[in-house]
This record gives C-alpha cells, sequence and structure tokens, in this order.
C-alpha cells in the first residue's frame, strides 16, 4: 500500500482522484471540474475515486488507462496526464495485490441462450432498464447517458460488478445509481 500510495502522491494522482480517503478534488478547486452531462451530478465532472480500483478493474485495462490513455468517461472535461509506463506501469500490478474484496460464487452455466436472453431482459426496457441511463453499444440513451456498458466485461472484474449492483453507495457513496435488488435479493 506504501509504494502505491506513493505514487500516487508522487505523480499528483490525488489531486483528482480519491483513494481510500486519501486525496480528491480540493474545495478550492472544484469549480474547476466540470462535465457534459450535468444530470450525472458529481459523477460526471469528478474523476472516479481509486478506492478497490484493483477489485474493480481488469488489470489490462488499467494498463490501458495509465499506457495508453484509454477512458470511458467521455463526459468528463478533465483528462488524465500521460505520465509513461515507465514511471506509472507497475501500478496496474499493485493495485491489483493490494486491493481485494469478498469473493464472489456464481452458479454454474447451464445454458447461455437463457443467460443471454435473461441479461437483455434486465439491462434493456423490459427489466430494470438499465440502457434508460447508460448508453448501449453506441446507441444513446434516453436519460444522462452514463458510460456505455456494452464495454463493461472488458473493463469490470465479475465479483466487483456483481457487488456494485448489490450496493451501488457501498463504492460510490451519493450516486445516482440506484439499488435494484434490496437486501441482495
Amino acid at each position: 500500500r506504501d509504494v502505491v500510495n506513493k505514487s500516487l502522491a508522487t505523480f499528483n494522482c490525488i489531486g483528482c482522484h480519491e483513494r481510500e480517503g486519501l486525496g480528491g478534488v480540493s474545495p478550492e478547486r472544484n469549480e474547476y471540474f466540470v462535465g457534459t452531462k450535468g444530470e450525472l451530478g458529481n459523477e460526471g465532472r469528478i474523476p472516479p475515486p481509486l478506492t478497490h480500483v484493483g477489485a474493480k478493474l481488469q488489470q489490462s485495462w488499467i494498463k490501458d488507462v495509465l499506457a495508453s490513455g484509454a477512458e470511458q468517461r467521455d463526459y468528463l472535461a478533465a483528462r488524465m496526464p500521460r505520465f509513461g509506463e515507465e514511471n506509472v506501469g507497475h501500478l496496474a500490478e499493485l493495485f491489483e495485490k493490494v486491493d481485494s474484496l469478498e469473493e464472489v460464487q456464481f452458479d454454474k452455466i447451464k445454458s447461455i441462450e437463457e443467460v443471454k436472453l435473461a441479461g437483455h431482459q434486465l439491462v434493456g426496457a423490459t427489466g430494470f432498464s438499465c440502457i434508460a441511463c447508460h448508453d448501449f453499444n453506441g446507441q444513446k440513451a434516453s436519460g444522462p447517458g452514463a458510460m456505455d456498458i456494452i464495454h463493461s466485461t472488458q473493463r469490470l472484474k465479475k465479483d466487483w460488478f456483481y457487488l456494485f449492483l448489490l450496493d451501488p453507495a457501498r463504492f460510490r457513496p451519493n450516486t445516482i445509481m440506484p439499488a435494484a435488488w434490496p437486501n441482495g435479493h
């Protein structure tokens, strides 16, 4: 953790990102953080927290963000500087080593077709209507237009995603993302 925190302080990542109570946008600089989708609130203008980022993101995605400037939140005006892989490339592996969450046991999939159908129903207009707020495969949402969920499996680890859906506020206090499964059901 010390090496991670030292790196985040050295490159001033904590000037924009918060991690476990360290850093984040200061009140003096808050007004300079803007975005193009005001309806997303702070999530549409403040860079995401780095707390649990090694348990949240695929290591390959973290590497792409750090080394190549990969992004999903095109509505944020703030952009990450490129510090070079030789300077911050070690963070992808370190985040994964120091960040952990409880492990989730998933049922074995018996029919991929049934799972796909259930996914379409849940994400689509007849289920939880995720597409009302999130873009999907380039199609714009009717609502705020939060990040495109088609890339979720490339970016997110499934244990984190499952836990996030059960209780979004656990990972993003004051999030506008609703909890769709009260008490984990």
